[in-house]
């Protein structure tokens, strides 16, 4: 396994580590990474945005951009799906840790999920 995205509440009853604070979140996340043997964990953390933890030790907290967010549903998906383009793509991690944090804004700037647009056709 390359990388799970946790929300803090994932990451602490995964983990068995109750988060309260900055040295708590990193026994949990480096916990997770002991216990299931992958790269990286990426938890999110709402408003305090994201903390990517790394087997060798890394560590980069991804701070969230305050925007006006009219409805988060597939907000964390569009994370996942981010960081496994980038992964799959062998992105460099300083570079890929900063895209998690647009995508998901925009997608969540208007108000309820939209259905893919079908393309127009030409007859």
């Amino acid at each position: 396994m390359t990388c799970i995205a946790p929300n803090v509440g994932e990451a602490a009853r995964a983990s068995g580590v109750a988060i309260v604070d900055e040295a708590s979140l990193e026994r949990a996340a480096r916990t997770l990474l002991e216990r299931l043997g992958c790269r990286y964990v990426l938890v999110t953390r709402g408003e305090a945005g994201m903390s990517l933890f790394g087997r060798d030790g890394e560590r980069e907290q991804v701070p969230s951009v305050a925007r006006t967010v009219f409805d988060v549903s597939g907000a964390g998906d569009t994370v996942v799906a981010v960081l496994t383009l980038a992964l799959a793509a062998r992105v460099p991690i300083a570079t890929r840790r900063a895209w998690p944090t647009s995508r998901p804004v925009r997608s969540s700037r208007s108000s309820g999920r939209r259905r893919p647009r079908r393309p127009r056709s030409f007859h």
